[in-house]
């Protein structure tokens, strides 16, 4: 089982989420590699990654992705990072690494350092529809 990472700073959303994106890919990455992540972010205190940044290091996000397209990406084996905009005006990256089926028969997305302090996170499918449409989403198939 993998052993995701999490944030433990306010500002370092970007560079977790890439390193988590390696985790999947089967890279040996952990929390050492942090600072490493930072500098090819160009992540800096207290704004964090800018999304021109990111978008240079993953490349351009989808503009039209739906959450039917979406759900059927995650199916298939695919993970996606997603950069959201919470109400107080800051972003925030975090990786979404497929879909769980929960004891009572419902569905929902599992999320890798969506909440401060929680390593994963169970999304409802009507909390994902909203953040799809209003966020940031690049996809990510195995190579």
């Amino acid at each position: 089982m993998k052993r995701w990472l999490r944030q433990r700073d306010k500002f370092s959303c970007g560079p977790v989420a890439l390193i988590n994106l390696d985790k999947w890919r089967g890279k040996s990455v952990t929390n050492r590699d942090l600072l490493q992540y930072r500098r090819r972010c160009h992540c800096r205190q207290p704004r964090g990654t800018v999304v021109a940044n990111f978008s240079q290091i993953v490349g351009q996000p989808h503009r039209h992705l739906n959450y039917q397209r979406f759900k059927r990406h995650l199916l298939s084996g695919g993970v996606a990072i997603i950069n959201i905009v919470w109400a107080n005006g800051c972003g925030h990256f975090f990786f979404v690494r497929g879909i769980a089926e929960c004891s009572d028969g419902r569905q929902g997305f599992l999320a890798i350092n969506f909440i401060t302090g929680e390593t994963q996170t169970l999304l409802s499918w009507q909390r994902m529809v909203t953040m799809l449409r209003e966020g940031q989403t690049w996809t990510f198939r195995e190579i």
